[in-house]
């Protein structure tokens, strides 16, 4: 039975050491280990680190929505209202005051091309007027690479002002909600995600979760989009319009920093380690 220690000599639970997608424990240095199977081997292991959104220390929402010409309509206007209900959700929680946002929100729409919606470029949620908040949806492609570019720009920017806090591996991780009813139909949106994918913070990955509007009949590509989260199981199915609601708010406010986790709060179940 293999035994865990910190680097300081302090024996740890086999639950509290941190794994990569392999199962493998990461060492001290954060890099995964190859040969830690030795029976009652005293292995020196990194620890997890409880990623909590506080104040000083907000998780990024980074929203991408669809404004393609199919979303017009009763889809768009569920998804204002879904991303109205989910900063209103974030901004109950942590404690009342300036500068004591637990959230900060990226908004970005997408169909030939990608914009930021202005006054939504990564700003803390408190600072956000829900009810100002308008899309319209009337372009003429659905261009899922654009949008997954430049999320990923933008996150390189803010992964890059925290690589050197000393509490980098507390801090949570970043979030990716991509919804869409189409079929990219530009570029290369798989090797776009991949790339996005890559983003650490710290010796955590970026999280991506997309949901596929099936609501109505569409031409939604629910493959493409399993395959562009970060898990399979980070795809979540819109039904109905409620659901898409629903998931904007359950997912974009829910704290958690691991896609294993947003997979087990998608579906209802108890998180296990991937």
């Amino acid at each position: 039975m293999e035994r865990y220690f910190t680097a300081d000599g302090i024996e740890v639970p086999a639950a509290d050491v941190r794994r990569d997608a392999q199962g493998r424990p990461f060492g001290p240095d954060q890099v995964p280990l190859t040969t830690w199977r030795a029976p009652g081997k005293r292995e020196r292991v990194a620890v997890k680190r409880e990623r909590v959104a506080r104040s000083g220390q907000p998780q990024l929402i980074v929203v991408l929505a669809d404004t393609s010409l199919s979303m017009a309509g009763p889809r768009i206007k569920a998804a204002v209202d879904g991303i109205r209900e989910m900063i209103l959700d974030c901004q109950t929680r942590g404690p009342r005051g300036p500068g004591k946002s637990y959230f900060k929100v990226l908004l970005i729409r997408f169909d030939e091309t990608a914009s930021v919606i202005p006054g939504y470029e990564m700003v803390p949620v408190r600072d956000i007027d829900p009810d100002a908040l308008q899309l319209e949806a009337k372009g003429r492609a659905t261009n899922f690479q654009a949008a997954l570019n430049l999320a990923e720009r933008h996150l390189r920017d803010y992964l890059a002002l925290l690589a050197d806090h000393p509490d980098i591996e507390t801090f949570p991780v970043p979030l990716v909600l991509l919804f869409s009813d189409g079929d990219s139909n530009r570029g290369d949106p798989l090797a776009a995600a991949g790339s996005l994918k890559k983003l650490r913070m710290g010796s955590d990955p970026v999280v991506l979760l997309c949901a596929g509007i099936t609501e109505g009949g569409s031409s939604v590509n629910e493959d493409l989009l399993r395959k562009t989260a970060s898990l399979p199981e980070c795809y979540q199915r819109i039904s109905d319009l409620e659901t898409l609601k629903e998931w904007l708010v359950k997912v974009g406010s829910s704290g958690k920093s691991s896609a294993a986790d947003l997979a087990a709060l998608i579906r209802g179940t108890t998180a296990v380690e991937i």
